[in-house]
């Protein structure tokens, strides 16, 4: 079923969006915690809070780590 006024995307549209990393499943993969992955990769406690949470997204520095 679709909406004509919202039509779904096409394979092209779709590869052009850009991908957010899942930071929760990197750290897990890593097998560290929170605090751990933030002290890793210098980055604030509350920082990896909020993208876990999905408040924010990691910058395009933050993703090529």
């Amino acid at each position: 079923m679709s909406d004509p006024d919202n039509p779904p995307l096409t394979d092209e549209e779709l590869a052009a969006f850009e991908r957010v990393p899942d930071t929760k499943a990197i750290r897990k993969a890593l097998r560290l915690t929170q605090r751990e992955f933030a002290t890793t990769f210098q980055l604030s406690l509350a920082t990896v809070r909020d993208w876990e949470q999905g408040r924010y997204q990691p910058d395009q520095a933050a993703r090529t780590l």
